[in-house]
């Protein structure tokens, strides 16, 4: 033991080697650095303003990751990202709850690709948060009739009713709750 100590401390170049370069990397690591996507700056084009286009930017705008430009046309998005202005341009279609209840929900994200690695992690920071308001669009049943237009809705409010009526005749009280729930 005594003879690896000496042979280390006699060449300063093995000192530095294993003990200053592995704290000088725990430091810059544990504290100096971060990896984290934060201050992505997204052009989101809406071609139209409703509650879900609204769902889609406020989840942007709400979180810590995302600086919001708007913009009406993806001809002004695209001049954003060529003066690098923005980072991406997130590009929604129309009817974005309906696509994505049918499954065929497709929004164009386009990165500025100057550095690479950094694009990829945008682009996967903004595919997740697309991911996350797209699967509350994908799941929402009321949603969906609403889509349908109000004759599917007055259809599905007539099933329900009549599912009650009949277990209220019936003078079946836990059928008569089960159906007004």
């Amino acid at each position: 033991m005594q003879k690896e100590r000496r042979e280390m401390l006699r060449e300063s170049s093995n000192v530095l080697i294993g003990i200053v370069l592995p704290v000088m990397l725990l430091i810059v690591f544990g504290f100096g650095m971060s990896l984290d996507v934060k201050n992505v700056n997204v052009a989101i084009v809406t071609p139209q303003d409703n509650r879900h286009t609204a769902d889609l930017i406020s989840h942007f705008e709400d979180s810590d990751y995302f600086t919001v430009t708007l913009c009406r046309d993806e001809r002004t998005a695209a001049d954003l990202l060529a003066r690098r202005k923005v980072d991406a341009v997130v590009s929604v279609p129309q009817h974005p709850a309906t696509l994505a209840h049918q499954g065929k929900l497709k929004v164009q994200v386009l990165m500025n690709g100057t550095n690479a690695s950094m694009g990829r992690s945008y682009q996967a920071a903004v595919e997740a948060a697309i991911r996350k308001v797209s699967l509350v669009w994908e799941n929402t049943f009321v949603e969906m009739l609403f889509q349908k237009g109000l004759d599917k809705i007055l259809k599905k409010v007539g099933e329900e009713s009549t599912g009650a009526i009949i277990a209220a005749k019936a003078e079946d009280r836990k059928e008569t709750i089960y159906e007004i729930a």
